[in-house]
């Protein structure tokens, strides 16, 4: 504040499934509990937050909101992405699709979703805070009391939380890996961030990145080609990972071609 910033924005990074190394993210209690002792610091009224202040009250566990995915869409090259930017599971190709197709119930940390489990962002809360700010006169009071009063933040327990927040899932194919085309195969492809290379009936490879597997159906962003390809999974015989994928921290054994 000193320096003359006007606002600025926080959101928390939390545990999921994938990660490598579940001892150092934040799982929800931890989340919390970081915050609560952040927020109680001297000097913390004077931080102002470009953000709902009912959000930073969720942060430190004042509030309780579900998750609203659809509150901050992403788009990219690719197209609307589904669910949220956080998760790859794939991209509608125009928004009323985004909203009516993608299966929201599956979604958000109640649903049971391991990589939803431990998230508090901002792209998926905040928008749920926004929502309870005025959509009722409780949330408009409660909303207005926080402007004007700072954030309703409980002081810290002191509780030593962590250890393993959730079930770990190995990290998937690594490059090198091929197999014969599968439903698992073409997941794995979709799953890779990197490019894969698939052998179509005719002989023929396409190489690029894999942006949705449907049933039915694989869109491949072409390395050398301007926008995605549209493959019947019928046609596709072999899937070889062959790119390199700038997410992948941790080995894992690479099947022989």
């Amino acid at each position: 504040m000193e320096l003359g910033v006007e606002g600025f924005m926080v959101s928390p990074g939390y545990a999921y499934a994938k990660a490598p190394d579940q001892e150092h993210w934040l799982g929800r209690q931890r989340t919390v509990e970081f915050f609560r002792k952040l927020l109680h610091r001297p000097g913390a009224r004077r931080w102002r937050f470009n953000q709902s202040p009912l959000f930073i009250e969720f942060l430190a566990g004042a509030q309780d909101y579900e998750c609203t995915p659809w509150g901050m869409p992403a788009y990219s090259i690719f197209g609307w992405q589904k669910p949220c930017y956080l998760i790859q599971d794939g991209y509608a190709q125009s928004f009323r699709e985004l909203v009516e197709e993608t299966k929201w119930e599956n979604y958000g940390p109640k649903s049971g979703n391991p990589a939803c489990e431990n998230c508090m962002m901002h792209c998926g809360f905040e928008a749920s805070a926004v929502e309870a700010a005025f959509s009722t006169p409780k949330g408009m009071l409660a909303m207005v009391r926080a402007m004007f009063r700072g954030p309703r933040v409980e002081a810290p327990t002191g509780a030593a939380v962590g250890g393993r927040h959730v079930p770990h899932i190995e990290p998937g194919r690594a490059r090198g890996w091929a197999g014969e085309a599968s439903p698992e195969a073409l997941r794995a492809a979709f799953d890779y961030r990197g490019d894969a290379t698939l052998t179509l009936d005719d002989g023929s490879q396409i190489e690029g990145y894999v942006v949705d597997a449907r049933a039915g159906e694989v869109r491949v962003w072409e390395k050398k080609g301007t926008g995605a390809t549209r493959i019947p999974s019928e046609r596709i015989r072999h899937v070889a990972l062959t790119g390199r994928d700038p997410a992948h921290t941790v080995a894992a054994d690479a099947s022989p071609a």
